[in-house]
This record gives C-alpha cells, structure tokens and sequence, in this order.
C-alpha cells in the first residue's frame, strides 16, 4: 500500500521551527533513553558478579622443586602473672581551724 507524497505534510502537527527539530530533538531524546536504559542494565550485571580470587601463582615444570628450609619457631613468650592493685581511697583530710583574720 502506498501513500500519496502530501499525505504526511498534511497529518503531522505543525511546529515552529523550519525543517522538523521537534522531530529531530525526539528521536535524539529516545536515542538517549535507550541508552540510558542500556547502560542501566550492564551496570547491574556487572555489579552482580561475584569478584575474582587472586590469581594463583603456576609453578613452572622446568624450575627445579627446592624444599623449604622448615624455620626454628621463635620460642613464646613467658606468661606473666597478674598483678593484684586494690585501690585505697585516702582518708579525708581534717580542715583546720579558721581565725578571723588578723588574729594569730
């Protein structure tokens, strides 16, 4: 089915700027939402793996096999026993008597 060339002039809406920019700035701001969505949806797979172990390192065939020297272990250290403080509260000091002043 074919459409006569002055069909859509006569249905699309009229807009103020010359040569479509309403259309243009829609497709533009579908384009973006669209990639916005995208980007959505990587960021949440990626956030979702789990993180990766340390590499492991490979032991290569050719290197020769040294056996570890075992170390002296370093010897522990003394248990020291508690010590007992009782903390004693000092006796209140007795005030001394006040003489009105100028008077020995």
């Amino acid at each position: 089915m074919s459409r006569a060339h002055f069909a859509y002039p006569l249905v699309r809406t009229i807009d103020g700027d010359a040569g479509g920019a309403a259309d243009l700035q829609t497709d533009i701001m579908r384009f973006m939402a669209i990639l916005a969505l995208c980007l959505l949806a990587i960021f949440a797979l990626v956030q979702s793996l789990p993180p990766v172990p340390a590499a492991v390192p490979v032991e290569t065939p050719e290197a020769p096999l040294v056996e570890a020297q075992a170390e002296p272990e370093p010897e522990p250290e003394p248990v020291r026993e508690p010590v007992n403080v009782t903390l004693v509260r000092p006796a209140p000091a007795k005030a001394a008597p006040r003489t009105p002043a100028g008077l020995p």
